[in-house]
């Protein structure tokens, strides 16, 4: 150990201040190994934290794609969704109209039993393109019901109605009646499926 009169000297020697130091312990050639040693060290962590970043980076991407999957999926839920409860609407509209032209026949209401299924067979019509592929059976009854109110509207339109007789309106108001049993099935399908949503 230096007396304290050598120690004194020596600081007053090299009277440098913290900053001094530390800038200048790189640069002393005396330290070369051991500046060579951190410099090593430092770049080992460098390229650590560099992975480390873009491993963070990678993580982020996947959750983001994740997310973004998920929102896409909920987006296709709900407008799935709102189109069954567009489906819905419209298949009790025709319900409700279907039973007003049934009751417009009953009391030889032509125009009024037209103007009535022309309503279902617009309501029926947009139901049909809400309604997914695998449910066949009813797009096959929709179609079906389509092709009976069609004919029937044509009738009334060429006033066919008038001469019919008494077998014949019998079977049109069965018809109507069958017809509206095919929307209350197609409603209650449709109710089914919205719960299953």
């Amino acid at each position: 150990m230096l007396p304290a009169s050598q120690n004194s000297l020596t600081m007053k020697a090299h009277p440098r201040g913290l900053w001094e130091n530390i800038w200048a312990w790189p640069f002393d050639p005396h330290r070369a190994i051991e500046v060579a040693g951190w410099g090593f060290w430092l770049a080992v962590l460098g390229v650590l934290l560099s992975v480390g970043g873009f491993v963070v980076t990678w993580i982020q991407l996947q959750q983001a794609k994740s997310v973004a999957e998920a929102t896409r999926d909920e987006t296709l839920r709900i407008k799935k969704s709102l189109e069954k409860f567009d489906a819905v609407q419209e298949v009790t509209r025709a319900h409700s109209n279907i039973i007003s032209a049934r009751n417009n026949l009953s009391r030889k209401m032509w125009r009024e039993c037209g103007e009535n299924c022309e309503l279902v067979i617009r309501s029926i019509s947009i139901t049909k393109k809400f309604i997914s592929d695998n449910h066949e059976d009813l797009i096959v009854s929709c179609e079906k019901l389509l092709n009976y109110l069609n004919k029937l509207c044509e009738r009334i339109d060429r006033n066919d109605m008038d001469n019919i007789d008494d077998d014949g309106f019998a079977k049109t108001k069965t018809s109507l009646r069958k017809n509206e049993q095919t929307i209350s099935d197609i409603l209650s399908s449709l109710h089914k499926d919205m719960l299953n949503v």
